[in-house]
């Protein structure tokens, strides 16, 4: 999806690869028992898009189409 929305011009970013519980500076912190399962899967499948208090509609409108766009393709 990412290098999809890359190749229309929609930048996108992902700001948490890992889990905070699974970066460094929580090594030492515990865990739940069982892990945080769904905290892991979020963070290997949420991508963000532009968002910010100066974007235009007609810029909303064309990365809410490319994403739809992007979503579509095989």
């Amino acid at each position: 999806m990412q290098a999809k929305l890359k190749e229309v011009g929609v930048p996108t970013a992902v700001y948490y690869p890992r889990s905070l519980h699974q970066q460094p500076a929580y090594h030492g912190f515990p865990e739940a028992f069982g892990g945080l399962p769904v905290a892991e899967s979020l963070s290997r499948r949420v991508l963000s898009l532009p968002f910010h208090p100066y974007l235009d509609a007609a810029t909303q409108e064309y990365i809410v189409n490319k994403l739809r766009a992007a979503i579509a393709a095989p």
